[in-house]
């Protein structure tokens, strides 16, 4: 499948708060004390610029701070420019960096830092600026460092076409790419192809058959926060039913991020940013998606499906069949976001780069823990061998 460059909707469109001024950016920095005052400036320069990504927008961002505040320590920027507000963003500080033998202090760029267990896991990242602020906001915040005291910066879950032009290996930063599949739904509405065609032979045949295996369909697209907590109480099960079944916690094992999703439930369904989509078959529910709508886009975040049955597939038809509303409710991708799967694969059209990021600012620290990184794991695998039996045949390897 095509890898895009430039994916449709991906980078917002914007209303550019004031006239383009070649005088520098000054940041002004907030503790966690003044969340209030931020958020309210945070709201206000939303909506000047019209159009932002959903986990930078004041909604996502306070929820999380709700949950997470008191667990992750943070504080905000203030870039001004002219005595115009350009920019406002969060910085956090990674907690198990902090934790470590050797402590850091790990930066990251908005909603992250928890512990694993934890993890909201943010994609497509953004910026709370108009895209031409986004080179001069980073270099800022590069140029901090003597506020900050930090290590390391990371910029987790960016599209690349959402990053500023700086954040290059040449320029010092260490990548990790990953892939985003998303099925383009805009594609099959512009041109009236029938949605199952964009999908190669053995996946038509698939959804076909698990149609016909089905029987009578229902899709539910929960609207109220009454209806999508009814049904994201059904997700978690599923969810959880699965995975503690192959020995693994699962994420809503975590009160907090269980937490921070119900209220982003309360938040975000009114609004149309959110759903829990709901897919039966005969009256049984087959799986439930957790929808993020973002500009367009239909980001699949988590989801729950029953375990499959004889030859049918929960969750190819329950996606396809949540794919089939979103384009009839007018979005333009169903994106299943970050990794990399058969089942992702077989229902997507195209890619859209996804970048990690990280710049390490000069110092002795990050080299060191690396070295005793690098040792504790070389002693590790020593006494973890085994002891070998001697032999009189030679393995294969000394053959």
């Amino acid at each position: 499948m095509p890898l895009l460059d430039s994916p449709p909707m991906i980078a917002a469109t914007v209303t550019t708060v004031s006239d383009a001024s070649t005088s520098p950016l000054r940041c002004e920095w907030r503790d966690a004390s003044q969340r209030g005052e931020v958020l309210a400036l945070w709201r206000s320069l939303e909506s000047a610029l019209g159009s932002v990504g959903i986990t930078c927008t004041a909604a996502w961002t306070e929820s999380w701070l709700h949950h997470f505040g008191d667990l992750v320590p943070h504080q905000f920027g203030l870039a001004w420019r002219d005595k115009q507000l350009r920019s406002v963003f969060l910085l956090t500080q990674d907690v198990a960096d902090r934790r470590s033998y050797l402590p850091l202090t790990t930066w990251r760029m908005g909603t992250a830092g928890e512990p694993d267990l934890d993890s909201v896991c943010v994609e497509y990242n953004d910026w709370l600026c108009a895209p031409e602020e986004r080179e001069a906001v980073l270099k800022l915040i590069l140029s901090s460092n003597h506020r900050l005291r930090g290590d390391r910066i990371v910029l987790d879950g960016f599209a690349s076409v959402d990053l500023p032009d700086a954040v290059t290996a040449e320029k010092g930063w260490r990548l990790t790419r990953m892939v985003a599949n998303y099925c383009d739904l805009r594609s099959a509405r512009d041109s009236g192809t029938e949605l199952i065609t964009l999908f190669g032979d053995s996946t038509r045949k698939g959804i076909r058959q698990n149609l016909r295996d089905c029987g009578t369909t229902e899709v539910e697209w929960c609207e109220t926060p009454a209806a999508a907590h009814a049904a994201f109480d059904e997700l978690i099960a599923l969810h959880q039913e699965r995975w503690n079944a192959v020995g693994q916690p699962g994420c809503y094992s975590s009160p907090r991020f269980t937490a921070f999703h119900r209220e982003l439930i309360d938040q975000m369904v009114p609004s149309g940013q959110m759903t829990i989509v709901r897919v039966k078959a005969a009256g049984v529910t087959l799986g439930c998606s957790q929808l993020l709508i973002d500009r367009g886009r239909a980001l699949v975040y988590q989801g729950g499906r029953i375990a499959n049955t004889g030859k049918k597939s929960p969750g190819l038809i329950t996606d396809y069949l949540s794919m089939v509303e979103c384009l009839r409710r007018g979005c333009d991708a169903y994106d299943f976001m970050a990794g990399d799967s058969i089942h992702k694969q077989r229902l997507s059209t195209h890619n859209v780069p996804m970048v990690w990021a990280e710049y390490r600012w000069p110092g002795w620290r990050l080299p060191l823990f690396d070295t005793l990184r690098s040792m504790k794991r070389s002693t590790k695998r020593w006494f973890s061998r085994e002891p070998q039996a001697v032999s009189a045949v030679p393995s294969a390897k000394e053959r």
